[in-house]
């Protein structure tokens, strides 16, 4: 495993670690911004690892009864899901000819996960810098932040906890850093 980016952050925010990501994680040395995650995987172990952090992903972002977030920019943008944050969404993944992977992933567009995956997948490519700036700056730095903030704040208060807070801290540094690199207001 390289350092953990977009990709990696996007993965487990739709689904928990996997003992294999933890192991990989445990081999890391610190200094890349996801110190918290390789301390994570190396005190917990893989297997309890990757059992608590489907647990605090379960509590935090998945469960319909209640969930301790709502992962998504129209809710934080405009305070409700289906908002106009994810119809300018969707109209920036028209205009770049970004279609959705159905079989990868099955929720709206609007999710964390599926914003830091567009991140993650146009950043890889050589003719993608215009579209990635543009997803950064007008549809991720506005809002991701404060659902980072709130997620490390939440993941920390609960037993099981300490994957999505570390994550979160990464995920905003990293954004961080690409707003620095980019020249773009900092979050």
């Amino acid at each position: 495993m390289t350092n953990p980016g977009f990709g990696d952050f996007a993965c487990w925010l739709l689904t928990p670690p996997s003992p294999e990501d933890l192991e990989a994680l445990a081999r890391k040395e610190a200094g890349n911004g996801a110190e918290g995650l390789e301390e994570y995987a190396r005190e917990r172990g893989p297997e309890r690892g990757a059992r608590d952090a489907g647990e605090a992903l379960w509590r935090l972002l998945e469960t319909p009864f209640e969930p301790r977030l709502v992962p998504y920019a129209s809710v934080y943008r405009d305070g409700a899901r289906f908002g106009p944050s994810l119809v300018a969404f969707r109209g920036f993944l028209r205009r770049w000819d970004l279609v959705p992977d159905r079989g990868r992933f099955r929720d709206l567009e609007d999710h964390a996960g599926f914003q830091l995956d567009c991140l993650a997948y146009l950043g890889g490519r050589p003719d993608g810098h215009q579209a990635y700036r543009e997803c950064l700056e007008e549809h991720v730095l506005p809002w991701m932040p404060r659902f980072l903030d709130d997620l490390a704040r939440e993941d920390e208060r609960l037993p099981y906890g300490g994957f999505y807070g570390s994550l979160a801290r990464a995920a905003r540094s990293l954004l961080e850093a690409e707003a620095v690199r980019l020249g773009l207001a900092a979050p």
